[in-house]
């Protein structure tokens, strides 16, 4: 890992004092200030990222989910944003379509963009419990909840980052053969009980014909998994770690809707480390 330097920088201020006028001695009272000691953490860049997983919710055709979450999810932005975070929130299709309702909510959007934060795809598939309805399996056409080919799908999320394309995506493994969508150039995964998720390497991946860099992340507070990072873990991990890899993890806006105290402790925690977090993009671009 690129350690923390613990610097001691130790600073003595002696500063005299002399007042003198028409009728002083011409004598000087000197004022020592203490000496003061102040311990400084600072840490070398550290390449850290936390993805933002955005749900579908259970009716693909609604929006009524997303807007439950909502103010949830410009809550954890602004706390992120008070510690110095980038966060990656990879969205389903129905969060694209709630911002794009309204013009506020896509200038807020392109607000976090411009602050540093990405905005990317998250997509439940069909082996999804709650499937966003997109999927180019033909088998799943005929479906009550079928809305779109992965090209539609890609059509409404790409009207929310200025660039107009999305480039980090994670997509459901089970239908990442089928239904990886163009324009995705790096890719995030894991999570599936596995603590070592929490460190890896860009890894080349071929899905559905498309070349893609795979960096993997670990749990944190997830209320569903059985192997979960939480606060106390996290802080043994960074005073133990000694990897060159990156580090990522992930979580649910539902669950900083939940209970928002876990995550803006992480972020404390992470700043008290001299570790401010970026991009999925960022970090994997800018990996040697």
């Amino acid at each position: 890992m690129k350690k923390v330097i613990l610097v001691l920088v130790m600073m003595l201020f002696i500063l005299a004092i002399g007042g003198c006028d028409d009728e002083s001695d011409g004598g000087t009272s000197p004022m020592e200030i203490p000496l003061e000691e102040t311990i400084t953490h600072v840490e070398e860049d550290v390449d850290f990222f936390i993805a933002v997983h955005c749900e579908p919710g259970g009716d693909p055709l609604s929006t009524n989910y997303v807007a439950l979450n909502w103010l949830a999810l410009t809550d954890l932005v602004n706390s992120a944003d008070d510690h110095n975070m980038k966060l990656t929130l990879l969205m389903n299709p129905q969060w694209a379509t709630y911002i794009l309702e309204d013009e506020h909510r896509l200038g807020l959007v392109r607000d976090w963009e411009s602050n540093g934060h990405e905005i990317g795809l998250h997509s439940h598939g069909p082996h999804m419990n709650s499937w966003n309805g997109y999927t180019n399996q033909e088998q799943y056409f005929n479906s009550p909840d079928f809305i779109g080919t992965m090209d539609d799908l890609m059509d409404v999320v790409n009207q929310l980052p200025a660039s107009e394309q999305m480039v980090t995506a994670c997509i459901a493994s089970e239908d990442q053969e089928y239904d990886f969508p163009s324009g995705i150039i790096y890719e995030t995964n894991g999570g599936a009980d596995k603590l070592d998720d929490l460190w890896s390497t860009p890894t080349e991946y071929t899905w559905n014909g498309q070349d893609v860099l795979r960096v993997t992340h670990a749990r944190y507070a997830v209320s569903f998994s059985e192997v979960n990072i939480d606060l106390q873990q996290m802080n043994k991990i960074l005073d133990d770690n000694e990897s060159d890899e990156i580090m990522g993890i992930v979580f649910h806006c539902f669950e900083y809707a939940d209970d928002s105290a876990p995550y803006n402790a992480l972020f404390r925690l992470l700043e008290e480390n001299g570790i401010h977090t970026n991009t999925v993009s960022a970090v994997v671009e800018g990996y040697e």
